[in-house]
């Protein structure tokens, strides 16, 4: 709730291998995309290909999703539809997997079905349905106290667990002051401007806390928007001299909205044990790419990527590439990452202390037609 933003800055989407999705529009309301990923390690399985299918519907009032994966025998679905004449959104979320060897298939399956609705300065969620064989339900509730502090939480009933679960939101918005240049005197016989202060859409800066009483972890997550990118319809505007009669104003330069430069920080504290750790991200949006970094603080890891396209035109192909390299300190900045367990057979083996840790490098490609 309200940490996507930040956390899309620290916490990148690093692969190996290569990833490719082929997307083909077959009508205004149908897509459907080929996603191949192959050359991996990272899959717990220990395959080293993933193919899957995935189908989408949508209209004005909502989309009808669905994916496969032929080799695992998983379907997934995603179902959602706005109801009350648009005042809620009903949605449901679906996946079936096949019974493995010894009868303990279908403990994964799950059917959780929500409804989302709010007003001019709240939202709220409710949410029923069944998961590892057990039935599951909760709700959340958010609601802005002013322009810029907000206020929530959420919580949910494991039937499987025979537990709660359930996290508190604090959320503060502090908006950038953007620069607009405005002629101050029309007898001026000189150019003339002042510089007064303005929000800037979604704000510059966004603080966001979070509490976990179940886990007793405390996580602080910071935005800020450095630089920001171009906004349309407002102009800084420089006055032509009023003495020179054959001067012609100059066109206006956009205003920024969107950001170039972000930054992102999260920091984690278990209460219980005062174990932390931290992460920092940076993001660059240029002209037609964007690249994005990010650092976790626990084991000294780095992750990259790249991203850009291959034409000016909608639809042009998109090429990325990524790269990663995790725990080439063993836990030097944190205590996190220091004793890991280790992983399922046929995974990547856990780096150790003081190692140049795995390092990983891979590229994707997206064609849409």
């Amino acid at each position: 709730m309200s940490t996507g933003a930040i956390r899309r800055l620290t916490n990148l989407d690093a692969h190996d291998g290569m990833r490719c999705d082929v997307q083909k529009q077959l009508s205004p309301y149908t897509v459907a995309i080929h996603s191949f990923w192959l050359g991996t390690t990272m899959p717990h399985d220990g395959r080293d290909k993933i193919y899957s299918f995935v189908t989408q519907v949508a209209d004005e009032e909502g989309l009808a999703m669905a994916r496969v994966d032929p080799t695992l025998g998983t379907v997934e679905a995603h179902l959602q539809r706005s109801i009350l004449g648009g005042a809620a959104q009903a949605k449901l979320q679906m996946s079936l997997s096949p019974d493995v060897a010894g009868g303990e298939g279908g403990g994964t399956d799950q059917a959780v079905g929500e409804i989302d609705f709010g007003g001019m300065t709240w939202t709220g969620s409710l949410k029923y349905g069944t998961m590892e064989g057990a039935n599951v339900f909760g709700g959340s509730y958010f609601q802005g106290i002013n322009e810029r502090w907000a206020a929530g939480g959420e919580g949910m009933y494991l039937g499987s667990k025979g537990e709660c679960v359930g996290s508190y939101t604090l959320k503060y918005e502090c908006p950038a002051r953007s620069l607009v240049a405005e002629d101050t005197s029309s007898t001026s016989s000189s150019s003339s401007t002042s510089i007064v202060p303005q929000e800037e859409m979604g704000g510059a800066s966004l603080f966001v806390g979070q509490y976990h009483p179940s886990m007793s972890m405390l996580s602080l997550n910071y935005r800020r928007i450095v630089t920001p990118g171009d906004r349309p319809g407002q102009a800084f505007i420089q006055q032509p001299d009023q003495n020179d009669e054959s001067q012609s104003p100059p066109p206006p330069m956009p205003l920024p909205t969107s950001s170039r430069v972000a930054l992102g920080t999260e920091l984690q504290c278990n209460t219980a044990t005062l174990e932390s750790s931290f992460k920092l991200g940076a993001e660059f949006n240029l002209t037609r790419s964007k690249f994005n970094v990010c650092f976790d603080g626990a084991d000294g890891g780095w992750k990259s990527t790249l991203e850009t396209k291959l034409g000016s035109a909608p639809g042009s192909p998109r090429l990325g590439f990524c790269a990663s390299v995790e725990g080439p300190f063993g836990g030097l900045f944190g205590s996190a990452a220091a004793a890991a367990p280790p992983g399922p057979p046929g995974a990547p083996p856990a780096p150790a202390a003081g190692g140049m840790g795995t390092m990983r490098f891979g590229y994707n490609l997206n064609i849409g037609g």
